[in-house]
């Protein structure tokens, strides 16, 4: 693995890249089984091991940010880690939602418009992270519980003062 990462450590400095080591991080995924057989990955006490590159044509090593299997990053937009575990992009999309709920209570809007609005502006944050997790039943009723009181409310705001504007 060290010689692996090292070799594309190198391969982008030659073409004019470079790594900011800063931001890398890797993920140690060795496997340990209990007596029924079940797998579970190991975390850096249970198999200690580092990676160290050195950048370009300097032979000082960094030692590169080494991140618990269980411990979902976010990159590219979503929070994933190779344990699987969703909960942290649960609480992500749950704060998304509940920020989007905020924006679209502070935005005055006809009836007409925020049918159009929420729908297209709910697809742009959250397609991606819908179709990237594995959020479970429960999970999701819990964020459509958000999603369903926003909108309803939104219009029942709406109708009020519709109807206190008419008489």
């Amino acid at each position: 693995m060290q010689q692996r990462a090292q070799f594309w450590e190198k391969s982008l400095f030659a073409t004019g890249g470079k790594l900011n080591f800063k931001k890398c991080y890797w993920y140690c995924m060795t496997w340990i089984w209990d007596e029924d057989g079940q797998p579970t990955m190991m975390n850096s006490t249970e198999a200690p091991v580092e990676l160290q590159l050195t950048y370009g044509e300097s032979n000082a090593k960094t030692t590169i940010c080494r991140k618990e299997p269980n411990k979902a990053l976010k990159t590219l937009g979503f929070c994933s880690s190779p344990s699987g575990q969703q909960k942290t992009q649960l609480k992500e999309t749950t704060n998304t939602l509940h920020q989007i709920t905020k924006n679209i209570y502070a935005t005055p809007m006809s009836q007409l418009q925020g049918r159009l609005l929420i729908p297209v502006y709910l697809h742009s944050k959250l397609w991606y992270v819908f179709a990237a997790t594995s959020f479970s039943k429960k999970d999701c009723k819990k964020l459509d519980r958000i999603y369903c009181q926003t909108v309803c409310l939104v219009f029942v705001i709406h109708l009020l003062l519709q109807t206190l504007s008419i008489s």
